[in-house]
């Protein structure tokens, strides 16, 4: 191609067509530009689907997390509804003096007990989009919304389970006052009639149970949340089979 280009420059030249050549000389730059046109494209064509690529494989690992958060939430909500029918029993009891039985004893522990959320909400879908940069979702309002799931919603839980374990060591002190420790996390009590008219025991079973019932409500909300925006990302996947 160049060689039969270098050909016809020679034979203007030749023919001393100044006015010729200068047109074919424009003509070769602008195929020369069209050319180097193209090739960007080609190039910003295959960094946009390698980008489309890397974003469904985040949206995918969001999916896992969110699922796998999803699932925690919903044991730790079951194991705090356990421990407030525990609460509800037990306050029954001391608000009706009710006489003891050794059933109580199952209740006793579980009454005064904090479900630890720990490992509630798995951030790992959300630190590979940070990674990499949350710029790489094309979706803006998906984006936001990826984002404020995990910078706000799910926060509020997180926050509130930390002022609410602050209680830990002081129920286990409390355990170890009131009651001697059976098998299978039961409790019996030194002396029943006693921790019936113990105001301070009392007080902290609604202490207790007003902090896990306001903590239940968080997790509800970020689980509500959490379902959302995983319903939102699988449609976005969706899109793009």
């Amino acid at each position: 191609m160049l060689r039969f280009f270098r050909q016809i420059r020679q034979r203007l030249l030749a023919d001393n067509k100044m006015s010729k050549y200068l047109l074919y000389a424009v003509g070769e730059i602008i195929l020369v530009v069209i050319g180097i046109l193209f090739a960007l494209q080609i190039n910003n064509w295959n960094e946009y689907r390698k980008e489309r690529i890397v974003e469904r494989e985040i949206l995918q690992n969001m999916v896992e997390s969110l699922e796998s958060t999803i699932q925690k939430m919903q044991t730790h909500i079951d194991a705090n509804e356990y421990c407030d029918r525990a609460s509800d029993i037990i306050l029954n009891t001391v608000e009706n003096k009710l006489t003891y039985n050794d059933s109580l004893n199952k209740y006793f522990g579980w009454s005064l007990s904090l479900e630890d959320p720990g490992s509630m909400i798995s951030f790992v879908g959300y630190e590979s989009l940070k990674h990499v940069g949350v710029e790489i979702i094309l979706n803006k309002n998906l984006r936001k919304e990826i984002i404020n799931l995990f910078e706000e919603t799910v926060q509020v839980p997180l926050t509130r389970k930390e002022r609410m374990m602050k209680y830990n060591m002081d129920l286990v002190r409390l355990r170890q006052k009131y009651f001697l420790r059976e098998e299978n996390f039961n409790f019996s009590p030194f002396d029943f009639e006693k921790l019936m008219e113990d105001k301070i025991y009392y007080s902290w079973l609604r202490t207790i149970k007003n902090s896990r019932n306001w903590f239940n409500i968080s997790i509800e909300e970020s689980l509500e949340e959490t379902q959302r925006v995983l319903q939102i990302i699988t449609n976005e996947l969706k899109k793009s089979d």
